[in-house]
């Protein structure tokens, strides 16, 4: 179990840097897929790997060799940090996964606030939706 909530921690550290980079420009977090920021060239499943493609492309971009910001790799070990330390010490899986949302989106919300200055409605409104579903629920 430990693995898997490693991997999920990294595979959603992957998305929130797709909504970091994509709701401050009111981009779709959804098409266009994954390309490179500098040329706009298409990447391969292999070079979307949470934290491991970094590693393997040396920080830089597979196509035009250009640096790519560290953020990326700090918000996927940071996510997978949230995850592992939600698995330790949140028994309840409800208030787990409020945890999970909530740190995620205040992660989203750090690394926007700190790029471009805004913080996107989007995630304040999901943010209070969620809590109200859990105080609903529990």
């Amino acid at each position: 179990m430990f693995y898997i909530f490693l991997l999920l921690g990294l595979i959603f550290g992957s998305f929130l840097n797709v909504l970091i980079f994509r709701l401050p420009k009111n981009l779709s977090i959804i098409y266009p897929p994954s390309h490179c920021l500098f040329c706009g060239k298409s990447l391969q499943w292999y070079h979307n790997i949470p934290l491991l493609s970094y590693i393997f492309l040396k920080g830089k971009s597979h196509c035009c060799g250009k640096v790519i910001s560290i953020q990326y790799p700090l918000v996927e070990t940071l996510s997978m940090i949230l995850w592992l330390w939600s698995y330790y010490y949140i028994p309840d899986i409800s208030t787990k996964l409020l945890f999970l949302i909530l740190s995620s989106l205040l992660l989203v919300i750090i690394f926007t606030d700190y790029r471009y200055f805004i913080i996107p409605i989007e995630l304040n409104i999901t943010m209070f939706f969620s809590i109200l579903i859990y105080k609903i629920y529990n």
